[in-house]
């Protein structure tokens, strides 16, 4: 999975909770009330979470040309047993131009 940048549009971050909901019910028994960071420092105690911004993923294995998924969900997968944790940065420099 590439992180191809954040968004701020209400419509992505709707999109990433609902996402996050269902994968919540796939997996957990029993629902449950859980914290998120909600990009802001503060913290939300409830369902959905109160992110004020989502990421946005290519995932190779997606038909979807980008998905949108919380901060909270990006880093359970990222921590997911199994995987290492790895992280890559990249940059897009430009040159200055010569007067």
């Amino acid at each position: 999975v590439v992180l191809c940048g954040v968004s701020y549009d209400k419509d992505d971050i709707t999109v990433a909770e609902i996402e996050e909901r269902g994968y919540r019910s796939d997996f957990l028994e029993e629902p449950t009330t859980t914290t998120h960071d909600n990009g802001g420092g503060g913290e939300s105690s409830s369902s959905p979470s109160l992110s004020k911004f989502c990421m946005v993923i290519k995932n190779p294995s997606s038909s979807n040309s980008t998905d949108f998924v919380t901060p909270a969900h990006f880093e359970r997968a990222w921590r997911a047993n199994g995987t290492d944790e790895d992280v890559i940065f990249v940059a897009k420099h430009t040159r200055l131009k010569k007067r």
